[in-house]
């Protein structure tokens, strides 16, 4: 897959960057076998952040996400891990890119119909050299950002019978 934005320059106060067009591909794959699912997904191309434009000279992104669950009766049992890795910052062109890593991991109960219990926990850092990860006060030493939740709850749904 890909899509079109136009390349050129845009300008952020009084310096100005070149971008490239936006292309993408992603790909990816889920096999499910007793109980198990193991899948994939790559994305890929000429993109930076959050699906932005590449500056011109950056690298191209690539981010990955692997993940296997375990399903048995009403227990459900799973993990994930995500990395994507891009520019980031266009003034650190040719000096340094940003990385992101993610890692996940749950269970969930099914105590009735309708009604499930879940603990989750999720991690992630980021890391770029030389650009700060913290907005206040920007420093060139903040250049590494960790972050990490552990979640309990419950979730519920009304169920309904048409008999």
């Amino acid at each position: 897959m890909s899509g079109g934005a136009t390349p050129g320059n845009l300008s952020a106060g009084s310096t100005t960057t070149a971008y490239n067009g936006f292309s993408v591909g992603d790909g990816g794959l889920a096999l499910t076998y007793a109980g198990f699912t193991v899948g994939g997904n790559v994305l890929w191309g000429a993109y930076n952040g959050q699906v932005g434009l590449k500056p011109q000279g950056g690298v191209n992104a690539v981010a990955w996400v692997g993940g296997a669950q375990y399903a048995i009766g009403p227990l459900t049992i799973a993990a994930s891990y995500i990395n994507y890795q891009s520019q980031g910052s266009a003034a650190m062109i040719n000096k340094s890119q940003s990385y992101n890593d993610e890692l996940a991991a749950g269970i969930t109960y099914s105590v009735a119909p309708g009604l499930s219990a879940y603990a989750e926990y999720l991690y992630g850092q980021t890391h770029q050299g030389g650009v700060s990860q913290i907005p206040a006060p920007p420093s060139s030493s903040n250049n590494e950002w960790h972050g990490q939740s552990f979640i309990i709850g419950t979730q519920g749904a009304v169920v309904t019978s048409l008999h």
